[in-house]
Order: structure tokens, then C-alpha cells, then sequence
């Protein structure tokens, strides 16, 4: 199994449990302290797959697939998960059967007059399936019953609802199952129980989620299933040179961003965006899993993040179909061991074919260092530290970051195509869209507005991330659909030759991998393997234009 982000940067002893959750949003769980689950259970595993402190979309189907793990194997249910992610609202009942709908995550909580059990009225997660023939863990720490190995056809099967009952000290103590909402509040109201209470989350729902006609990633190889949840990986900001005052242009451009024009604009491209396929963008786990299955964990985990690192380097100033063309190159010469950085430094790098190199090597010879480095520390090159170069000293000390501070772009792009969700890829595209097409300072500010600089990048970052939770996803997922949909405005992200408008990174890379396949008589499994694993590059998917040098090798598929 692959190693879980999550468990890497923060010890599992240090994760908050389940019930530690359940206890900040009910009062009936408050400081119970006694562990449900052996730390191997199936609930156990789950709940530290999922950060409890960010746990990002309501409606992401990872998180929710987490979810529905921990409450079968719980036994007696984990019943109101998304009540637990979300704002919890609690409105006390006269009876429980006042309320005649209740909605996934939603629970009648009441507590026993005699005893100290806490009765719990929910949908029912083991639906279909039978309590009495699960299987108990046979750990004798753990409590609870492993639902997930249940038969899925059973004589008896449970109904729609359930009443779930917990004890503070000995944790699930069973539960009963009922078809109708009626009869499972008309079982709880008579019962001897106090303080009946409705829990729910209160948020409004996610605009995102009224959207309807959103289109689906396809693989044209046939290869990869890209429908699958983004990758589970911790989302969080990463490290960024932030200015000690406000920078002007940055006052510029939030101006424009916060106006009414330019929001009613973005929500619309927004919606646009989504519609393409555009919260998929940045979803690149079906590689991640292809990686893992073709090497292994340890080495398909390390294959998949250098090549989504030399996507990340190359990016700038370049389309997305030859970016990861590129990409495939470069990541050749990393396999064979080249010391890149200083080969380009020093002007030592051998001929690289046409199509495959970039304007100017020079200037993105810390971007190629900190790529084949691979590490969050210092990369020195030349007797500097790379990582920090022209950023002031109070901002050098504590900097960590795959990329320099000076390129919070191409850092914000690594990890987003990772899954990691909350920076914002900031380039010429979306800044033309939050900002208006034409703007910048000085003499910039006649012309087609840039990616943005390492001196406006938080201050944007933490504005749009505030816009992209009015919009009920993460920041990337708010970007990459404004992105696309904006793109017949700003000239950036149209839609290479044969895919649709919206194609994700995903969809780019496999068209280039088929392509490739054709061209070579290979199987695109053979291709992505090698690609992969650094032995082979991509071919150019159009004939270069006739031109020399590295110009030509950028400009000839400005079209694809």
C-alpha cells in the first residue's frame, strides 16, 4: 500500500481519532477518551487517511469513500459524518418525530434517562447488508464489527435507517435498523430518553454543486480509468515569500478582482470552466496509481512525483501539451544522472533535440536543479543556495519549498498536479482573468498582464482563496475552471489539437501517450511505463515549423 502523505508528516499517535471529532461538534462525546479501534481496524486506517483539521471538499469522493469505511467497520455506525466535516448546527426536539426527512450526515441524538447510553438516530450505512453477519476484529483492544466483509447479499438485509447506541466506556453497544424514518422516530420517542436533539450540517450548499452537465476526463488510449478521486495527500498553503507592505500591483489587481464586473466574470467562467471538466485539471492520480501498480509503492511513488516535478519546472511559458512533452525529455537525462543544473550553468549540457528545449536554459537552470533535486531543503549550485536567491534575508531562514521562493508559481503548480489543492497556480492565465487581460507596473502596465511575481503571489493567493471558498471548493479547483473558461479572454489554456475545451492535465498527457504509441508501434502501457521510469520521451504530436535552436523547438507546437 502506498505510503499515505498524511502518515509521513504527522505521527499517527498525534492524529486526532474519530472520536476526538465527534467530540468537539456533540456534547454526549466530550472526553470520553476510550479508542473504538486497534490501530490496524479498517475504521482506524481510515480515519487517518483523512486530515480532520483540512478536510477540503464536502463532496469529494475519497474523503467521503473514508467515510463510509469507518462507519460500516464501525459496528454500531459512525453515523453523522458529514456533520463532523462540516458546521455543526444542533436544534433541540420536543420528540424526535417532528423531524420527516433526514438527510445523509444528518442524526437524531438523544440521551438514555437511565444509563449513560447516548441513542443515535441515522441513515443507515450498512443498508442492504446484516449486523449479525459481520465479522468481529479479533484484536481484543478493538470493539466494534468490520462491516466491509459482510456478505453483500444477505436473507435479512437492514433498512434505510438505524438507532445506533454508544456507551461512554464501552464504546457501540449495537444498533437497530428500520425501514421508514416514522418507525425508527416512533421507536426512539418511546423509549425512557432526554434531550432529543437534531444535528445537522448548517452550511449552504456548495455552488459547484448546482452545476449541472459537468463533463467527464476520458482516457483516448483506453489505458486509464481518469474518474477516480484525487489523490490523499495533505492540503495545506506551502511556504512563500510574502513582502514586509502590500505590494502596489498587487492593491491593482484585487481592486479589479473585487469588483462587481470582474467577480460576475469569474463566476461564470467558473461555471464554464466546471462544466469542461475542470475541477478534474490537476487530477493526476490516475498516473500516481498506474506508477504505484507498474513499480511498486516506494519507487512508483518517486517516479511519478520526478516527472510531475519536471512538468513543474518546464511549465513556465509554455502550453500544456508541450510542457509535458518536455517534461518526458528532461526527465530522460534526469534518469541517466546528469548533474543538469551545472551542466546548464556551466553550458556543458549536451545538444537536446529540437522541440525539446526552452527559450532561454539559463535563465531556468534553478528551476532544472531544484527538479532533479527533489527536496523540500537547500539546493546549492554555484556555492548558493539556490532555493532562496533574490528573496530578502528575513524571508531566507525558514524557507522550505521544492522550488525557489523566487518561482511560487512553478511550486504552486508542482503541487497542485500532486492533489495538494490549496496553493493557487498563479500564471499569465488566471492573473489576465482575476486581474483583467492588459495591466502591471510601469511600463507593463499597457501590456498583457504576466504570471505573478514572487511579491504580489501571497498577498493574490490569500484573496482568491477566500473567493474559492464562497465557491465551496478548494483554491486549485476554483482556479483551474476559471482557467479554462476564461480562456477565449485571456489567450491562455485553449485546447490542444484533438481534445476537447477543458481537457485536464491527465487528458493531455494520455492523448500524448497514444500518439506516441501509434507512432512507435507500442502499446500505451509500454510507453507510459518507460516515460515513467525515464527511458523513453514523447513525440512531438504536430511537425515542428522551420525554424533553428531552441526557439523553434518552443514555438513549433504553440498550436497543439
Amino acid at each position: 500500500m502506498a505510503e499515505n502523505l498524511r502518515r509521513r508528516n504527522r505521527g499517527i499517535q498525534s492524529q486526532p481519532g474519530l472520536l476526538d471529532y465527534i467530540g468537539q461538534g456533540w456534547d454526549a462525546f466530550v472526553d470520553r477518551g476510550m479508542p473504538l479501534f486497534s490501530p490496524n481496524h479498517p475504521g482506524a486506517i481510515a480515519s487517518r487517511n483523512i486530515d480532520w483539521e483540512n478536510p477540503g471538499d464536502p463532496n469529494d469522493p475519497y474523503r467521503n469513500e473514508q467515510l463510509a469505511i469507518i462507519a460500516n467497520s464501525f459496528g454500531g455506525g459512525s453515523n453523522a459524518p458529514g456533520g463532523l466535516l462540516g458546521i455543526i448546527k444542533k436544534v433541540s426536539l420536543s420528540s424526535a418525530g417532528k423531524i420527516k426527512k433526514l438527510k445523509p450526515g444528518e442524526a437524531i441524538t438523544a440521551d438514555n434517562v437511565m444509563g449513560k447510553n447516548t441513542l443515535i438516530l441515522s441513515r443507515n450505512p450498512s443498508k442492504g447488508q446484516n449486523y449479525s453477519e459481520g465479522a468481529h476484529n479479533p484484536d481484543p483492544k478493538s470493539t466494534g464489527v468490520d462491516m466491509s466483509i459482510a456478505p453483500k447479499k444477505v436473507a435479512k438485509p437492514e433498512g434505510e435507517y438505524r438507532i445506533s447506541s454508544f456507551h461512554p466506556d464501552f464504546g457501540p453497544t449495537g444498533h437497530k435498523a428500520f425501514n421508514t424514518l416514522k418507525q425508527a422516530t416512533a421507536e426512539l420517542d418511546e423509549r425512557n430518553v432526554k434531550n432529543i436533539t437534531h444535528v445537522f450540517d448548517d452550511r449552504p450548499p456548495s455552488p459547484v454543486s448546482l452545476i449541472k452537465g459537468i463533463r467527464k476526463p476520458e482516457d483516448v488510449s483506453g489505458l486509464l480509468d481518469l474518474n477516480v478521486s484525487y489523490p490523499s495527500v495533505i492540503n495545506r498553503r506551502i511556504d512563500q515569500f510574502r513582502p514586509l507592505k502590500v505590494h502596489p500591483e498587487a492593491d491593482e489587481i484585487l481592486k479589479i478582482f473585487h469588483s462587481p464586473k470582474q467577480q460576475k466574470l469569474l463566476k461564470e467562467w467558473f461555471e464554464k470552466g466546471v462544466k469542461e471538466g475542470g475541477l478534474e485539471w490537476y487530477n493526476t492520480n490516475p498516473l500516481r496509481k498506474f506508477a504505484i501498480e507498474q513499480f511498486g509503492d516506494d519507487l512508483g511513488l518517486k517516479l511519478y512525483e520526478r516527472f510531475i516535478r519536471w512538468n513543474a519546472a518546464l511549465s513556465p511559458n509554455t502550453a500544456v501539451p508541450s510542457n509535458i512533452k518536455q517534461a518526458s525529455y528532461w526527465n530522460t537525462l534526469d534518469e541517466a544522472g546528469l548533474p543538469i543544473g551545472e551542466q546548464v550553468a556551466t553550458r556543458t549540457l549536451g545538444p537536446i533535440p529540437e522541440g525539446y528545449s526552452r527559450m532561454s536554459l539559463a535563465g531556468a537552470k534553478n528551476l532544472l536543479a531544484s527538479a532533479q533535486a527533489g527536496t523540500p531543503g537547500p539546493v546549492m549550485l554555484g556555492g548558493k543556495n539556490i532555493k532562496v536567491s533574490g528573496v530578502p534575508k528575513y524571508a531566507q531562514e525558514n524557507f522550505q519549498g521544492t522550488f525557489p521562493a523566487s518561482a511560487p508559481k512553478v511550486g504552486a503548480f508542482n503541487q497542485n498536479l500532486l492533489g495538494n489543492l490549496m496553493p493557487t497556480t498563479q500564471d499569465a492565465g488566471f492573473m489576465r482573468a482575476i486581474g483583467g487581460k492588459i495591466g502591471g507596473p510601469g511600463k507593463k502596465a499597457t501590456k498583457l498582464r504576466e504570471s505573478a511575481s514572487k511579491e504580489i503571489y501571497a498577498t493574490v493567493e490569500d484573496a482568491f482563496s477566500e473567493f474559492a471558498k464562497k465557491l465551496g471548493v478548494e483554491p486549485a479547483k476554483a482556479q483551474a475552471p476559471i482557467w479554462g473558461g476564461s480562456s477565449k479572454y485571456t489567450g491562455i489554456g485553449k485546447p490542444g489539437t484533438g481534445l476537447p475545451p477543458g481537457s485536464t492535465w491527465m487528458e493531455n498527457l494520455m492523448y500524448r501517450v497514444n500518439k506516441t504509441a501509434i507512432e512507435t508501434g507500442q502499446t500505451p502501457k509500454k510507453v507510459l511505463t518507460e516515460v515513467l521510469r525515464g527511458n523513453q520521451y514523447l513525440k512531438s504530436v504536430l511537425m515542428p515549423l522551420l525554424t533553428t535552436g531552441a526557439v523553434g523547438g518552443l514555438l513549433g507546437e504553440a498550436n497543439e
